[in-house]
């Protein structure tokens, strides 16, 4: 298998330093072959206090793995009841520079008439400057109205943007409650995933109750079709949110730019898969490098929080 390099990110380990000692001399590190490393902070100067922890280091492997960007589609409750908080954690989190990292994003609107109305996405998915765009249009909306949740998911479905199939599609819904417009969600997503170029959505609760998120968690059941590693994710301040849409994007769909002769996802060795449909394993293009990681495979992929995949070379 794979030659390694280990990246260990140092965050944390100081509560603060004078600012005359904004980089540290040097690091101690013992490493680790269970993955670990521990850590500590030598050659400080008098009177601040050294730290060590024990890190999770992420393997990063010598051949180059890049994940295909999705085409993603926020779905933003702005009922009523996001008033308040529940906005500002939204504005404070989808502002233009956490957005910058994510180019192919666009924004729908739910209700857009105060009431039970939907509309059109305020920013196309890969518009021009979407992240400014989609910054501007949350300032200069207010939270009113009822939650039509099941219309503004039909109002997704055959949309063109989210029939990509070079790439992962993705709807993004943040919410709060629960329907409220007598529409029938559980009949919209089912639309939504089983189109024939499938959408995955993924759904984060906003600041949300024990008995939303139980409505919620039946809801992330209908998604399991199309969404590997499906889970309610919960948000309760803006910290929160930036990382459940980070989560939210990750994509399954890689970029290989050398040959490899095996896949390892996690402490399993992943299977070539050989027909139509498969429960597990991998595809891969080599005319076009993509590397497509399959049902629990793809799972495992998402579970990891470095999102490593060890190649054999």
């Amino acid at each position: 298998m794979c030659r390694w390099m280990i990246l260990p990110i140092l965050t944390g380990l100081l509560g603060c330093l004078p600012p005359e000692y904004d980089a540290l001399t040097s690091v101690e590190v013992a490493d680790q072959d269970g993955g670990e490393l521990d850590v500590a902070l030598k050659d400080l100067p008098d009177g601040v206090l050294a730290a060590s922890a024990t890190l999770h280091a992420c393997p990063v492997s010598d051949v180059r793995v890049t994940e295909v960007e999705p085409n993603v589609m926020v779905l933003l409750d702005m009922s009523g009841s996001m008033e308040g908080e529940r906005w500002g954690h939204v504005r404070q989190a989808f502002d233009a520079g956490s957005l910058d990292a994510s180019p192919r994003v666009g924004l729908s609107l739910f209700p857009t008439d105060g009431f039970c109305g939907v509309g059109e996405p305020v920013v196309e998915v890969a518009a021009e400057d979407a992240a400014t765009a989609i910054e501007d249009a949350l300032w200069f909306s207010e939270p009113t109205g009822a939650t039509p949740m099941g219309a503004a998911l039909n109002q997704l479905v055959g949309r063109p943007e989210l029939q990509d199939s070079t790439r992962d599609n993705i709807v993004v819904l943040l919410t709060d409650g629960t329907e409220s417009c007598d529409g029938h969600v559980d009949e919209a997503i089912r639309a939504l995933v089983g189109q024939q170029v499938p959408v995955q959505l993924r759904i984060v609760g906003v600041g949300t109750f024990e008995h939303v998120d139980a409505h919620l968690q039946s809801l992330v059941e209908l998604t399991r079709i199309t969404t590997p590693n499906a889970r309610l994710m919960k948000a309760d301040e803006p910290g929160d949110l930036i990382e459940a849409f980070g989560a939210a994007q990750r994509t399954c769909r890689l970029t290989v730019n050398e040959p490899f002769d095996g896949v390892r996802v996690g402490a399993v060795d992943a299977q070539v898969c050989r027909s139509e449909h498969c429960d597990s394993g991998y595809d891969y293009d080599e005319g076009t490098g993509e590397l497509r990681l399959i049902g629990e495979t793809c799972a495992a992929y998402l579970d990891d929080p470095c999102g490593t995949v060890q190649l054999g070379r």
